[in-house]
């Protein structure tokens, strides 16, 4: 008797996991098509989404065309500007600097830029978007105050905010991403950057997603980016399947604490961010100056 009711019990297992996976599909299957109706409605040329869950991607699909005069389908592995979303990265290397002591959080913003209007602010308060005041810190959402950023991290990542970024990408293997559209203005080893990654950022770029503006009766026209070159709040370049592949790329910062591809970043003070910021890993090498020296001490060799 004991035998019949394993095989059944197994027979019923088998039967739920494969509902669940059809109801699975049913569901992308739904979500996909309503995902294109709001692209088309919103006149939306192309785009790429995909979905991950705890192991990995669960579902991902491009709609539309990311060049329109030239009937060229967007694919998943289509480059797009990623606009403001670069504020992340550029962020991760600071934080990879200051876990690294290579620059502190606490530094003045004058010791990096000293005409900045900032220049009485902490790295940390820009990228927390937090001011000083009588009443404590005050958030303000500014992007133009991470400018200061670029000279901090190139003087952590030496020689340039671009280089930093793009060993960052290297270290998360986020192929198909360019640190900044006019980079391929570049000559070996300007920057030090190799032959072989200089033509890396030419190929993705030509594979990079036309830009359109899109008028009120949601007619596509030609148009052009805003963005040519690499600063701490635009100009990065990269493809769906690189950003997702950053999310489950493991790195182990200093405190050999285990984490995921950019991890967390700046934030508002609030519970659980302890002066308006939550660290994200390190780990990435990012060919960094000497270790800047303790005090009372010198830098380790």
């Amino acid at each position: 008797m004991r035998r019949p009711l394993l095989l059944l019990t197994l027979a019923l297992l088998i039967s739920m996991g494969a509902l669940a996976h059809a109801a699975d599909d049913f569901l992308y299957s739904r979500f996909s098509d309503y995902l294109d109706a709001l692209r088309t409605q919103a006149g939306i040329p192309g785009l790429a989404a995909a979905i991950v869950g705890p192991t990995g991607v669960v579902w991902e699909a491009a709609f539309g065309q990311q060049d329109v005069e030239r009937n060229v389908a967007t694919r998943t592995d289509t480059p797009f500007e990623l606009d403001g979303t670069t504020e992340a990265v550029v962020a991760s290397v600071a934080m990879w600097c200051s876990e690294h002591g290579l620059l502190s959080l606490s530094d003045r913003v004058a010791a990096y830029a000293p005409s900045s209007p900032d220049a009485g602010a902490t790295l940390l308060q820009v990228m927390s978007h937090t001011t000083a005041g009588p009443g404590g810190l005050t958030f303000s959402y500014r992007p133009d105050r991470l400018a200061p950023l670029a000279a901090a991290v190139a003087k952590c990542t030496d020689p340039s905010l671009r280089r930093g970024v793009g060993n960052l990408l290297n270290q998360l293997q986020m192929i198909d991403s360019v640190p900044g559209s006019d980079i391929v203005q570049l000559t070996p080893p300007q920057e030090q950057f190799t032959a072989k990654a200089l033509a890396d950022y030419a190929d993705a770029l030509r594979r990079l997603a036309v830009p359109y503006s899109v008028d009120a009766r949601r007619h596509a026209t030609r148009s052009s980016y805003v963005a040519t070159t690499l600063t701490p709040t635009s100009g990065l370049i990269s493809a769906k399947r690189a950003c997702l592949a950053s999310s489950r790329r493991p790195v182990v910062p200093p405190s050999g604490r285990p984490d995921f591809g950019l991890g967390r970043c700046c934030r508002p003070p609030g519970p659980g961010a302890p002066g308006g910021l939550v660290i994200p890993p390190g780990g990435a090498r990012l060919h960094p100056r000497r270790r800047r020296p303790a005090r009372g001490g010198r830098s380790p060799r």
